[in-house]
């Protein structure tokens, strides 16, 4: 089932559009400053990042500014657990179009919500260093590639674009969603660690897109 009319985020400052030639960002409203004072080193960063690296570039695009609002985070995420992600009054809760749209898709949602501390420090971070959380996005991207990890299938298509990759839905309205491990697909294998298998029959859409989960 699709649920349309999803609004997109915005990109306030143009700043944030330096490195995000592989996502999908059309501007969303201001944020209060972050919290954050002392810089990350890019290692940190890519730890941090490491994740959700590999999601597709729209999934990517909710998530980082709904990271900079946590506490709307949890309030959607327990009130999806009690009216569910088709609940007609989710617009009116005066949450950022970001928590909106993964208000839709309660596992990315509730993936945000069962650890707060890396999704505040996720949202700190792209606050704070939001071309360094582009930089290390590619670089994961870059290293999962060269492990044999990120691939062109059936559910995504790899768009390498001069220093980005770009990962972008194959069909045009449907976004599937990997499963992985940070640990283990970052590091060389034969094996493709990224999970693609046993589908949920749930859909929702984010902006236009249908998202397929695989399982958890």
């Amino acid at each position: 089932m699709m649920i349309q009319g999803l609004r997109r985020a915005q990109v306030c400052a143009p700043v944030w559009c330096l490195a995000v030639t592989a996502l999908f960002f059309s501007g969303f409203a201001p944020i209060p400053a972050a919290a954050q004072t002392v810089a990350l080193s890019a290692a940190e960063i890519e730890r941090l990042v490491a994740p959700i690296a590999l999601y597709p570039d729209p999934l990517i695009a909710e998530i980082l500014p709904a990271a900079t609002y946590p506490d709307e985070v949890a309030a959607a995420a327990d009130y999806i657990a009690q009216h569910g992600p088709t609940d007609k009054n989710i617009d009116k809760q005066g949450w950022d179009p970001s928590i909106a749209a993964l208000a839709r898709y309660p596992e990315a949602l509730n993936k945000m919500a069962d650890d707060m501390d890396w999704t505040a420090d996720l949202g700190d971070t792209f606050l704070a260093q939001p071309a360094d959380v582009m930089d290390a996005i590619q670089t994961c991207r870059g290293v999962a590639k060269e492990r044999g990890a990120l691939k062109t299938n059936e559910q995504q298509t790899v768009v390498y674009e001069e220093e980005n990759i770009r990962i972008v839905p194959t069909q045009d309205t449907v976004i599937y969603v990997p499963q992985y491990q940070p640990q283990v697909v970052y590091v060389e294998d034969d094996d493709d660690d990224v999970n693609w298998g046993a589908w949920s029959p749930q859909a929702r859409s984010l902006s236009g897109w249908e998202w397929r989960s695989g399982p958890g």
